[in-house]
């Protein structure tokens, strides 16, 4: 299939893999986020036992987990950019409009090629530019939205 001079070779699904193997990385994730989110749980429990190595961790868990909080915050909000600004580029080219796809990928010609770190790089390029999109589209509907009857002040 040729789509605005990119050509694509989809996959069809037939191997059966991609299912199991979503729902594997889903239940890994959640697993994750209910695990952090427990555990201050985990480190208060921890802090009222009686062996003084346990109230060490347990104290350290429940003090150390608003930093692991606004460091996951911060992650996040990067990968929120750029997963939505890689999925606005792809689909603007998808779409017939390629130009900012093609620029990202004119960008990182140049650094992909460079020996042992070119496919490091070029990935860096690609995913700035796709935080950088993703940056501006996302302003661009706050800005949008905040001026419609949608946007609650008061809340």
């Amino acid at each position: 299939m040729q789509i605005v001079g990119r050509s694509h070779r989809w996959n069809t699904g037939t191997s059966g893999v991609g299912g199991p193997v979503a729902i594997g990385i889903t239940v890994l994730v959640y697993g994750a986020v209910g695990v952090i989110v427990k555990m201050d749980d985990v480190g208060l429990a921890m802090a009222q036992r009686p062996r003084d190595l346990s109230r060490r961790v347990g104290r350290g868990l429940v003090a150390g987990m608003p930093h692991v909080l606004d460091a996951l915050a911060i992650i996040g909000t990067f990968a929120m950019f750029w997963v939505g600004g890689h999925i606005v580029l792809v689909g603007m080219a998808d779409l017939g409009l390629s130009l900012p796809y093609d620029l990202v990928h004119a960008l990182e010609a140049p650094v992909s090629g460079i020996s042992a770190v070119g496919g490091l790089l070029g990935w860096l390029v690609n995913t700035l530019c796709s935080m950088v999109l993703g940056f501006v589209v996302g302003s661009a509907v706050l800005g949008v939205v905040s001026l419609t009857p949608l946007s609650t002040k008061g809340h």
